[in-house]
């Protein structure tokens, strides 16, 4: 689960690597984020060879939560994550990369996120 004030890494090729949570939208003040919401938060790291000069530290980006820290259940089958990722939204609420590495959950397709599962190279 992502709290507010948590840190949340990202999985894509933005050229960004760790933000920090400062809201989670269309939810409450002490609700905790799941996959597929949405939250605003602060870029803490960028990757070395980022030569972009769009996004810098501090600013402020829009993540969708692709996978989270906890065990989820389906079908029996219980699925362990040991990080939580997130990948960069631009204005129009699409993908910031074009590539988007690592696990990404069957949980985004009832959000209606269907640009990221194409994305992505790995769906579990």
């Amino acid at each position: 689960m992502l709290y507010v004030n948590s840190y949340l890494n990202i999985c894509d090729n933005s050229g960004i690597t760790q933000i920090k949570c400062f809201n989670i939208l269309k939810k409450s003040f002490k609700s905790k984020g799941t996959i597929g919401d949405m939250l605003i938060g602060s870029i803490k790291k960028l990757s070395r060879n980022y030569k972009s000069k769009k996004l810098k530290k501090g600013d402020i980006v829009k993540v969708i939560i692709v996978s989270i820290n906890e065990t989820l259940t389906r079908n029996s089958i219980k699925i362990k994550n040991n990080k939580s990722f997130g990948i960069i939204l631009n204005n129009q609420l699409l993908p910031l990369g074009t590539r988007i590495y690592g696990m990404v959950f069957l949980e985004l397709r009832l959000k209606k996120h269907y640009r990221i599962l194409t994305l992505s190279i790995f769906i579990f």
